[in-house]
């Protein structure tokens, strides 16, 4: 409802203004009216659903992701909740806008969360998500795993370190 709200004020400011914003409101009108779409193509995809599974069954205040677009997706899936949950991303160098919002690891004030890996859609190379696999059995944490998604359960903050360096080295 919102989106063909705001659609139609774009539309219609487009034949009020000049050359430059006529054509500024009606690319700003098509990505809207794409956006509409998006939510459908989450809810076909696979991996999308393996998330949203597995959001529904562990529960944390705390969620670290091996990069900025998952942490999106799971936030996504929370419904951009930042009441009391925090989202950190592990990867290196991020885009330095991505600087401004994003939350990175507190090792001084270490919490307890989920790591979220998600294998299907990653920046992350094979040998990387294999070390993390590794990594996890070794040291005997515990886990979930829906389809292409796992979660592993970090308690404290030497382990949230070995798999932020494994993630940043890659």
């Amino acid at each position: 409802m919102i989106y063909g709200i705001i659609f139609i004020c774009f539309s219609l400011s487009s034949t009020l203004n000049s050359f430059f914003s006529k054509r500024l409101s009606t690319f700003l009108s098509i990505i809207l009216f794409i956006s509409i779409f998006e939510s459908k193509f989450f809810n076909k995809t696979h991996w999308f659903e393996d998330m949203r599974s597995l959001s529904d069954q562990i529960s944390s205040k705390y969620y670290y992701l091996p990069d900025h677009d998952n942490m999106m997706h799971w936030k996504f899936i929370h419904k951009f909740n930042d009441t009391g949950i925090h989202y950190t991303t592990l990867g290196k160098d991020p885009f330095p806008i991505f600087k401004l919002y994003d939350q990175f690891p507190d090792h001084q004030n270490f919490n307890p969360g989920w790591l979220i890996v998600n294998r299907r859609y990653t920046i992350l190379q094979q040998k990387t998500i294999n070390r993390i696999d590794s990594l996890q059995q070794r040291d005997f944490l515990q886990q979930r795993l829906i389809g292409d998604v796992k979660a592993i359960c970090i308690k404290y903050g030497k382990q949230l370190v070995k798999y932020e360096t494994l993630i940043k080295n890659e």
